[in-house]
C-alpha cells in the first residue's frame, strides 16, 4: 500500500491529475442513470467492491466480475 494514494477531489481534477495507461482507479458505484456524469471511457478499468447478488450481477454484467472472500 506505500504506492496507493487516497485523494477526495472532485472527479474532474481528481481523473486529469491521475490518469495514464498504467493507473488503476479504485470507484465507489456509479449513482444510478448518472454513469455518463464522469466522462466517456471513465470505466474502462476500475476496481469496485459491492454485495454479490443477481441484481448487481445483471446490472454489471457486461464488466469482468470476480468474487473474493472477506472476513470482518
Amino acid at each position: 500500500m506505500s504506492s496507493v494514494t487516497v485523494e477526495c477531489l472532485p472527479y474532474q481534477i481528481f481523473i486529469e491529475r491521475y490518469d495514464r495507461p498504467y493507473t488503476l482507479f479504485y470507484l465507489d458505484p456509479p449513482y444510478w442513470a448518472c454513469e455518463r456524469d464522469c466522462g466517456p471511457g471513465l470505466f474502462e478499468r476500475f476496481i469496485m467492491s459491492l454485495n454479490d447478488v443477481p441484481e448487481v450481477r445483471e446490472i454489471f454484467g457486461r464488466f469482468r466480475i470476480e468474487s473474493v472472500g472477506t472476513n470482518y
